[in-house]
């Protein structure tokens, strides 16, 4: 961008959401998740507007979100539907803190998809949507409510968003998003034992696995926690349109778009495929697998040729950096 641009956009969705506040009573289910809320919110909300506070502290506050969320709605998971985490999952002390944890980096994952217009808030569109239908069909009718109340309030700032990113969602809507849907869906699974919490990942599949993925290269190239990262998958789609169509500089504002247009059919796959295997396990475990396999085959394909096109522009810092994704770098 080449102009300062509103990062309120979250805010906006939030107090959207918020509007529950007059159809539901205070002790409803989707009061208590908002409520729950409020630590990461105001964290992002102070980011936004500050631009200093530390990743690490955000996490934090994602945390007592988490924290805060547990014990207003006395939910965590109990199950992870694979035998070695379901023998984890039998003591409360366990389980519990793998909850928060699991929360927080769901939160986390949102803002960290957050990289071109629309993508983040449109993931969140399809997860509050198919969520919000897999809750009506188990007869949720709040938790199908509330999260039906988080698309229609993502849609008026997507209109404003994308194309040309007029206003940004914030780390105060990512983050939040993020832990408001994470918090449906455990409550959902909490509730109904019978659904398979691999196929609810499935839901979740682009953020979380960018974020693991996020992790590992980080861990590799021994780059701080709290470092700008540009080698995320939807920035290397982006740089690549840039290099192909726009290598004069010219129009290449269409670049971030375009990649929104690209990456969002590809993150809605999943999330379609979680909705078909709600209560088949194996069958969920499988296709996750094999979505993590090309997820990872098309990532090295990508930084490879993105490697190649800064090898042919002499981009030496870009090649250095992209040789340290998957091999250590020695100091």
């Amino acid at each position: 961008h080449h102009r300062a641009t509103v990062r309120f956009g979250g805010v906006a969705i939030i107090f959207g959401i918020a509007s529950i506040f007059f159809v539901k009573l205070w002790s409803d289910i989707s009061i208590l998740i908002l409520l729950s809320g409020l630590p990461i919110f105001l964290a992002g909300l102070l980011e936004d507007i500050t631009g200093k506070v530390r990743p690490r502290n955000r996490l934090l506050a994602a945390f007592c979100s988490a924290g805060l969320a547990v014990l207003l709605t006395g939910v965590y998971l109990e199950a992870g539907d694979f035998w070695f985490l379901n023998r984890l999952f039998i003591f409360p002390l366990i389980a519990i803190p793998i909850t928060m944890l699991i929360s927080s980096g769901i939160a986390n994952a949102f803002n960290i998809i957050d990289g071109v217009n629309g993508f983040s808030a449109g993931v969140a569109l399809i997860v509050s949507c198919v969520l919000g239908y897999v809750c009506q069909i188990y007869d949720e009718p709040n938790l199908s409510y509330f999260c039906y109340m988080i698309a229609l309030a993502i849609v008026p700032f997507l209109l404003v968003n994308f194309p040309f990113g007029y206003i940004f969602l914030g780390d105060a809507g990512a983050y939040t998003l993020g832990h408001l849907l994470s918090w449906v869906a455990i409550i959902l699974m909490y509730r109904h034992p019978e659904i398979s919490a691999w196929a609810i990942l499935l839901m979740f599949f682009w953020p979380a696995t960018e974020t693991l993925l996020s992790i590992y290269r980080r861990f590799m190239s021994k780059t701080p926690s709290g470092a700008p990262d540009s080698f995320h998958f939807h920035q290397l789609i982006m740089q690549l349109i840039q290099s192909l169509f726009y290598r004069d500089g010219k129009n290449n504002h269409w670049a971030n778009p375009l990649s929104t247009l690209i990456l969002l059919p590809l993150a809605g796959v999943p999330i379609v495929a979680s909705l078909l295997l709600i209560q088949n396990n194996k069958a969920a475990i499988l296709v996750y697998l094999a979505l993590a396999v090309s997820y990872l085959c098309l990532y090295v394909l990508l930084v490879k040729k993105v490697k190649s096109i800064a090898l042919r522009d002499g981009n030496g810092e870009v090649v250095d950096r992209l040789n340290h994704i998957f091999t250590p770098k020695i100091k």
